[in-house]
């Protein structure tokens, strides 16, 4: 799975969906969200073995607390809206994960409770039809939105 491209798509189609029954301003940061949890791939940049301290941000905990203190640093207005993007999003993230094949597990579920690591064994790494799956499922919500536009107005 090219994860951040799919990742991106997903997000953008769950906005479309949830935009047209809930207000859902920021879709940019919603986007955002969605690559959150992948903020433990900096690890390639740092000297030292830093594994241990950035998997929580793989975590559904680490998600939430990290879009809670993005959320508190970035606006004074529209603190909800903006933790909601960015916490939605990064659960996004962790859920496609979820389903990735792996050995030794995806996302630590129940972080810090268990430091076992799941995975549902759906979809190999580099298999190509999640990311057409994400891009059918893409292009399905933009046309739905295109419709509703046209039909309210």
């Amino acid at each position: 799975m090219p994860d951040w491209l799919t990742h991106v798509l997903f997000a953008w189609a769950l906005w479309n969906i949830l935009s047209l029954k809930f207000n859902m301003p920021f879709i940019g940061i919603f986007i955002t969200g969605s690559l959150l949890p992948d903020i433990d791939k900096v690890e390639v940049m740092i000297p030292f073995n830093a594994e241990p301290f950035l998997s929580v941000f793989h975590t559904p905990v680490g998600a939430l607390i990290t879009s809670g203190v993005i959320s508190m640093a970035i606006l004074r207005d529209g603190q909800a809206h903006v933790f909601l993007a960015l916490g939605i999003g990064s659960i996004s993230h962790l859920l496609l994960d979820l389903m990735v094949k792996s050995m030794d597990g995806r996302v630590m579920l129940f972080f810090p409770f268990s430091f076992v690591s799941y995975s549902l064994n759906i979809i190999a790494q580099k298999d190509f039809m999640f990311l057409y799956l994400a891009m059918a499922v893409f292009l399905m919500s933009f046309i739905v939105m295109r419709y509703h536009g046209d039909v309210k107005k």
